[in-house]
């Protein structure tokens, strides 16, 4: 297992940049006999619980003025470091969290990732460098200040993460949604949660149900992608009920092999 981290860069190139390294490793490892996966849970003890080696997708990001001069999410007058336009675009990815879920984690392997004690976020939270959290700050100066996103999977679609960050953070700055107060904790206690405190989706059936109760994030993407897409996640569940059945306990290995 590693990890790799990219040179930042604006708009879809960043998403470009991810999904070229992926395709690449896999191509060359063909080449040489071996097969690079990017499975989230693809260890016995990962897929079954007892261990928390999963692989997960951050996208770090931060926003610019239109002509990538300024950048705006620091500002050293605030109580907190961020900007208005950084506490309502963080509050608005918190509120659509549940539905965004299935775009960042858009398998029944991914989704099982979000549980107590992963290091993968359980719950719509942020805070200070708190890795427990979906949202972590990294607070730091004018141009460095940046908000990694964990709830993205390794098997997901860096196009489709980009998307859903960007949906539920526009609507948080359009509404000047509130942003709630920080997790100095774990995350993953109950008594350090504000009070409504949505939590993520772990199953698929309950990430398709927070997908589609969300008009934001539906009407954005548009009917033709989410009636394609939907079917696809039906079809993913249907092949999970029809190994069960047949007590092919270990279906997920073979059928996110290629991921």
């Amino acid at each position: 297992m590693m990890e790799i981290t990219y040179k930042p860069a604006f708009g879809i190139r960043a998403a470009d940049n991810a999904h070229t390294y992926k395709t690449a490793i896999k191509e060359i490892a063909y080449q040489h006999n071996y097969k690079a996966q990017f499975m989230t849970k693809p260890t016995p003890d990962s897929l079954y619980g007892k261990g928390d080696r999963c692989n997960g997708a951050h996208l770090n990001h931060s926003l610019w003025d239109a002509d990538g001069k300024t950048a705006m999410f620091y500002d050293a007058s605030s109580s907190t470091g961020l900007s208005n336009v950084a506490q309502h675009w963080m509050a608005g990815i918190l509120e659509h969290a549940p539905a965004i879920t299935l775009l960042h984690s858009p398998t029944i392997n991914c989704l099982g990732r979000h549980r107590m004690g992963s290091m993968a976020p359980k719950n719509a939270t942020w805070g200070f460098d708190n890795r427990t959290c979906l949202l972590r700050v990294k607070l730091a100066d004018q141009t460095s200040t940046y908000i990694e996103n964990r709830l993205g999977s390794s098997a997901g679609s860096p196009y489709l993460s980009l998307a859903g960050l960007i949906i539920a953070g526009i609507d948080g700055i359009q509404r000047q949604l509130p942003l709630p107060k920080p997790i100095t904790g774990s995350a993953y206690e109950e008594t350090n949660l504000p009070p409504g405190t949505s939590r993520l989706p772990n199953t698929m059936k309950d990430a398709i149900q927070a997908f589609l109760e969300d008009k934001v994030v539906t009407e954005a993407l548009g009917s033709d992608f989410v009636k394609a897409f939907i079917a696809a996640k039906m079809h993913e569940m249907q092949c999970e009920e029809n190994a069960k059945a047949k007590g092919y306990e270990h279906w997920e290995t073979n059928y996110y092999a290629f991921l």
